[in-house]
């Protein structure tokens, strides 16, 4: 992906299942951090590959929480550090399986909507060039359009074999 100097980058993850179908986890939610690229390769993607040599077996393994079943107090410590003094935008919206939603909503709607919330609050904050806004707004249709595919029935899960 090639992307401008000044771009905001945004990146999302889910978590839980969106019809609160892991009895063990009753919770879904989209967890996420923006940065702007220029940014990006030193204070996320050099200190994670970093952390990733060091503490869980090679730089280019892919790091999910779900599969950390019993992570070492050394591994613990090395993602708090990362988290806690790298300098880029979290922005998360979780539910769980109790809350009650407006008649007709689903908790896809809800958590995406809720998203694109706190995106667009960050936006405000960072009071972007018009050269950075028109990036952002192309990003945000971007995401107009992956939640609506979702909101279809696409799922990510439909495309993991």
């Amino acid at each position: 992906m090639q992307v401008g100097p000044n771009c905001l980058l945004f990146f999302v993850d889910e978590t839980g299942h969106e019809t609160f179908a892991d009895k063990n986890y009753p919770v879904f939610g989209l967890g996420g951090c923006a940065i702007n690229s220029s940014s990006a390769a030193a204070v996320i993607a050099a200190p994670s590959r970093a952390m990733k040599a060091a503490h869980f077996g090679g730089e280019d393994i892919p790091l999910h929480a779900n599969e950390l079943r019993n992570p070492s107090t050394e591994q613990l410590d090395a993602l708090s550090k990362f988290f806690r003094e790298q300098q880029f935008a979290r922005l998360a919206v979780t539910m769980s399986k109790s809350a009650m939603l407006p008649t007709g909503k689903t908790p896809l709607e809800i958590i995406t909507g809720s998203m694109m919330n706190r995106y667009a609050d960050l936006l405000r904050r960072v009071r972007p060039s018009r050269t950075r806004w028109q990036s952002c707004m192309r990003l945000q249709i971007g995401w107009m359009k992956l939640s609506n595919n979702i909101l279809a029935g696409w799922s990510p899960r439909s495309t993991v074999k």
